[in-house]
C-alpha cells in the first residue's frame, strides 16, 4: 500500500512550471520523503481541462504530510510558483489499493466511480481481471481511493498510463464487455461517473 498526494493547479507558465516540478521539485519532494514525482496536464476532462496536476508518491500518511510541508516552505518552490503564476485549485491524498505495471507513458488517464467499499484483496482481484485485457493497450494500471480530498461524490480511481490512447480505448472497451468484470463491478454496486486524459509533462 501507498499514499498519493494530488497536487491540482492551474499555471500561466506551464512549460517553466512542468521543468521545474521535474527537475528541482523532484528532488526537493524526494529529499523530504516522496519516492517519486509524476506531472501531467488534463486535456480533456470537462471543467477540469487545462489543470496540471502534480502527483507526488509516499508510502505512509505521515511522509504525504511532511512532503507537503516541506515543499510548502521551500523558497525556490514558493518562487516557481509565483513566477510561474500558480494557482492552487486542489490538494488530496488517495490511497493506492492496487496496481499491475508501470505509471510510465505519454498520456494517462482517469475514470472516477463510486462503488460500496471493497477489502485490498478484493480490489487486487478485480484489478488483475480488468488489466487482463487493459494490459493490451496500457503500460500501467492503478486503482486508488480517495482518503483525504474533501467532499468526492466519485471516491474511486482507476488510473491508467499509455504510449497509444486508441489502442487503450480499444482494450478498455473489451475489459467492460468482459462478464467478470461486469459481475465484479455488479457485487460492489460500482459506476462510473467520469473519465479524464491527461497528457504527461515531462
Amino acid at each position: 500500500m501507498s499514499y498519493v498526494t494530488a497536487f491540482g493547479c492551474r499555471a500561466t507558465d506551464v512549460a517553466s512550471f512542468a521543468a521545474e516540478a521535474n527537475g528541482y521539485g523532484k528532488e526537493a519532494a524526494i529529499a523530504a520523503g516522496a519516492t517519486d514525482v509524476r506531472v501531467s496536464q488534463v486535456v480533456m476532462g470537462g471543467e477540469r481541462a487545462g489543470m496540471i496536476n502534480v502527483a507526488f508518491e509516499c508510502p505512509t500518511i505521515t511522509a504525504a504530510m511532511e512532503v507537503s510541508a516541506a515543499m510548502n516552505s521551500d523558497a525556490q518552490v514558493l518562487e516557481t510558483l509565483a513566477k510561474c503564476g500558480v494557482q492552487l485549485v486542489s490538494r488530496s491524498l488517495i490511497r493506492v489499493t492496487a496496481e499491475r505495471g508501470t505509471t510510465e507513458g505519454a498520456y494517462s488517464t482517469g475514470v472516477m466511480f463510486s462503488s460500496n467499499p471493497v477489502d485490498d484483496a478484493t480490489a487486487d482481484s478485480n484489478l488483475a481481471d480488468g488489466w487482463a485485457h487493459i494490459q493490451a493497450g496500457a503500460n500501467g494500471m492503478r486503482m486508488g481511493q480517495a482518503y483525504s480530498a474533501g467532499m468526492a461524490p466519485a471516491p474511486y480511481f482507476i488510473l491508467t498510463w499509455t504510449d497509444d490512447l486508441d489502442a487503450l480505448a480499444a482494450a478498455s472497451a473489451k475489459s467492460f464487455g468482459d462478464p467478470k468484470v461486469q459481475a465484479n463491478m455488479a457485487n460492489s454496486n460500482t459506476v462510473m461517473v467520469g473519465r479524464m486524459m491527461s497528457r504527461t509533462l515531462s
